[in-house]
């Protein structure tokens, strides 16, 4: 099977089950914006001749007046800790199912990160304590110090004066 098609099929089942999102064709990836937070679904592929397996992460960016201040994010099997989960598209009827089994997989783990995380305040602390959680949303040390700073920032001026909630939904 032509993996353009098989791709195009997986793609089109996800789009379905994600309409209050923005799809980015260019960049697979869907995003959605509420208030000074942008979250993203990005979908990932892995091609092994004929078919291909999916995998996905999200992530949360922080905005100040539209610039950017940061953007955390993780695969959603790391999310997980259950080791790296794909989901294997091999026929048109396969990628309608993986399409289905991601859009799960990401209601139980992708979701709650986006709400968990959506939390500058929480974010902040998170990097400022390091650890395991710290180098799970920001695995780079250098971008978790300059996170911090811009976070630091964030949090004590534009959170206070323009930030009033933070999103609850998800895919729908």
């Amino acid at each position: 099977m032509n993996i353009k098609k098989l791709e195009s099929a997986f793609l089109n089942s996800l789009i379905k089950n994600f309409d209050s999102w923005v799809f980015k064709e260019n960049e697979r990836s869907f995003r959605k914006r509420v208030n000074n937070i942008n979250w993203y679904f990005h979908i990932t592929h892995a091609q092994f001749g004929e078919y291909f397996e999916a995998s996905a992460d999200v992530a949360i960016e922080f905005l100040d007046k539209g610039n950017q201040v940061c953007i955390i994010g993780a695969q959603l099997y790391n999310i997980d800790g259950a080791g790296y989960k794909s989901f294997p598209v091999k026929s048109i009827i396969g990628a309608k199912i993986s399409a289905f089994r991601l859009k799960r997989y990401f209601k139980k783990v992708g979701l709650p990160f986006l709400q968990k995380y959506s939390d500058p305040e929480l974010v902040l602390s998170t990097l400022k304590k390091g650890g395991r959680e710290a180098d799970l949303i920001s695995p780079i040390p250098e971008t978790q110090k300059a996170d911090i700073v811009k976070l630091d920032a964030f949090v004590s001026i534009a959170y206070n004066q323009s930030f009033n909630s933070t999103p609850k939904s998800g895919a729908n």
